[in-house]
C-alpha cells in the first residue's frame, strides 16, 4: 500500500446556478397552455451531454449538473426548474471555454421551449499547479519517513478541484495525500 502521493495538479471550477422558468398550468386539463420548466432543462440537459465529445481530454473538461428543483406536484407543468453544476477544467481558459459551451446549451434549452433561463456563475478554484522543487523536497522527506516503496508521485492529472489551486496562483504550494483511511471519496 502507499502511504503518501502526489501528482501534477488539479483542476479548477466555476460554479453554476440556473433557473428555468416556465408557465405552470394543469397537466391533465390544459397542458397546452404551459410551459414547462422541467423539459427546457432536460433540453439543456441533453445539449451539455452532446458537448462532451467536443471537450479536449488534455483540458481535463468536467460537467456533471443536478436537478435541485424540479416542480412541485404530478399534476402541474413545471413553472420552474432548479440546477447547479461545476465547470471543470485544467486551465482557466479552457473552464472559460467549456462554460461558455455549456451557457450556450442551457440557454437553447430555455429557447426550445419558450422558456427563460437564469444562469449564475460564481467563481470556483482556480487550477492547482503542483511545484516540482516543493514535489522534490516532499518526496525526499516521505520516502525517509516511509521508505520510497509506500511512495508514490504521479504525472497524473486530477479532476477534482480544491482550494489550494487559489493558492498556487500566487505561491509555490503541493497538495500531498497520505493514507489513513479506505473506501471511495465523496
Amino acid at each position: 500500500d502507499v502511504d503518501f502521493s502526489c501528482n501534477r495538479g488539479g483542476n479548477g471550477c466555476i460554479a453554476k446556478r440556473v433557473i428555468y422558468r416556465g408557465v405552470g398550468a394543469h397537466a391533465g386539463g390544459s397542458p397546452h397552455k404551459g410551459v414547462n420548466a422541467l423539459y427546457a432543462a432536460q433540453t439543456g440537459l441533453q445539449a451539455i451531454n452532446a458537448l462532451r465529445e467536443t471537450f479536449r481530454d488534455e483540458d481535463h473538461i468536467r460537467v456533471h449538473p443536478i436537478v435541485t428543483a424540479g416542480g412541485h406536484s404530478v399534476n402541474i407543468i413545471p413553472a420552474e426548474v432548479r440546477l447547479e453544476s461545476y465547470v471543470r477544467g485544467a486551465t482557466l481558459e479552457s473552464i472559460r471555454e467549456a462554460n461558455f459551451k455549456v451557457n450556450r446549451a442551457l440557454a437553447a434549452g430555455a429557447a426550445a421551449l419558450g422558456a427563460r433561463v437564469l444562469i449564475v456563475d460564481r467563481p470556483g478554484y482556480a487550477p492547482l499547479t503542483n511545484d516540482p522543487n516543493l514535489m522534490a523536497v516532499a518526496r525526499s522527506c516521505m520516502e525517509a519517513l516511509a521508505g520510497p516503496e509506500r511512495v508514490q508521485f504521479k504525472s497524473d492529472w486530477s479532476t477534482g478541484c480544491t482550494d489550494m489551486g487559489d493558492l498556487s496562483c500566487v505561491m509555490p504550494v503541493i497538495h500531498p495525500c497520505a493514507s489513513g483511511a479506505t473506501g471511495t471519496g465523496h
